[in-house]
């Protein structure tokens, strides 16, 4: 999967680039939990969680990204090509 597509699914959950470091998104309601993103010649991949606990693959091992949300806070569901789900939910404060 693009990384490209994976940002445009955040954003339209509410996620936004962080002023403070390029290639990482926050949601301004919960901004422990973060996404980065690594991307150039030599590196495609997702970084997503929170700064404690987060999960860290390959773009191109993402069969699919979904994203949905709720009054508390945004679900994140990742198939990965090995048929492995990764499930997380970023709460808002």
């Amino acid at each position: 999967m693009k990384l490209n597509t994976i940002v445009k699914r955040l954003k339209d959950n509410g996620f936004v680039e962080s002023k403070w470091k390029k290639g990482r998104l926050i949601h301004p309601e919960n901004t422990d939990f973060i996404v980065e993103l690594y991307y150039d010649d030599e590196c495609d991949e997702i970084e997503i969680g929170d700064i404690r606990n987060y999960a860290s693959f390959p773009a191109s091992a993402i069969s699919s990204f979904m994203t949905g949300s709720d009054d508390y806070g945004i679900n994140v569901k990742i198939l990965l090509n090995n048929d492995s789900v990764i499930n997380l939910f970023c709460d808002f404060d």
